[in-house]
């Protein structure tokens, strides 16, 4: 209420709760116990918190995915995530047998899910 003048526009981007992390996560879900109830905002929610200060609220979302061809690539990613979630923990061994397992034609597909709002305050 103090900073966006009557008629400004706040413009937001933001990820999903169905995307590159969560989709890695659920593929080692027998291996590890992966909290993702940590989503403060997100495309799924954002609109009900930005609707409580904005009139009008519109969601944007941009269709994306990622086409992974290499499993080296892919496990020194998820090797990166130490620290950040359990998966980055597993062994080199277990990360690439379960990818293997997962490409198809020598590809493969991870959802990606990005947006963003467009929020109006107009009185």
């Amino acid at each position: 209420n103090r900073v966006l003048k009557t008629g400004g526009i706040f413009y937001c981007a933001t990820f999903g709760e169905n995307g590159v992390v969560n989709y890695l996560a659920s593929l080692f879900k027998d291996e590890v116990n992966q909290d993702l109830e940590n989503r403060t905002f997100t495309l799924q929610n954002g609109k009900r918190y930005l609707s409580r200060y904005f009139n009008s609220v519109d969601t944007l979302l941009y269709d994306d995915e990622l086409q992974v061809t290499s499993i080296d690539d892919l496990v020194k990613y998820i090797q990166s995530f130490k620290g950040i979630s359990e998966i980055g923990s597993l062994e080199e061994e277990i990360i690439r047998k379960r990818l293997e397992s997962e490409f198809n034609n020598g590809m493969l597909i991870i959802p990606k899910e990005y947006g963003m709002f467009i929020a109006r305050k107009e009185s």
